[in-house]
């Protein structure tokens, strides 16, 4: 079976639309629904290549959940990006400029899968500490009951 990626519920393999939330079923929901399952991602190797996509997909929402392969894979490629463009090109600015709303979301959507807030930016006012609580909170195991996971309530 697999699950939808709005609501988490298992659905049909041949269902267009989630009987549970009525989202829309695409071609991604069989990737997100791997990302829970450790075991399901780990010899695919093409998740590599969608880690970058799902940053700048989803980069324009907060809602939902990253799973840490989503987040941190991302980041790496955005890395790769910036290094570079600073060598090469020289624009290493515009380029940063271009990501940091999907950074700060992406950020936010795996401060959710470990069923945190987004108010938990606030403890990188702390200086030093306040960045290592927030790393600890970034690396933190999925949380599968987080109350982020299904945002849309039912009814």
């Amino acid at each position: 079976m697999k699950k939808c990626p709005n609501c988490w519920n298992e659905v049909k393999p041949t269902d267009a639309v989630c009987p549970y939330c009525k989202e829309k079923l695409n071609r991604t929901f069989e990737y997100e629904a791997k990302l829970i399952d450790r075991s399901a991602y780990q010899n695919d190797k093409n998740l590599y290549v969608y880690a970058l996509p799902f940053l700048f997909q989803k980069g324009l929402t907060y809602k939902g959940v990253s799973s840490r392969f989503e987040y941190f894979m991302g980041l790496f490629y955005l890395a790769v990006i910036f290094t570079l463009c600073a060598i090469y090109l020289n624009v290493l600015l515009p380029v940063f400029y271009l990501s940091i709303i999907p950074i700060i979301n992406a950020t936010t959507r795996r401060l959710h899968d470990s069923n945190r807030n987004a108010k938990d930016y606030l403890i990188l006012l702390i200086p030093l500490m306040g960045i290592i609580f927030f790393f600890t909170y970034l690396v933190a195991e999925t949380n599968p009951h987080s109350v982020y996971r299904d945002h849309i309530k039912k009814g």
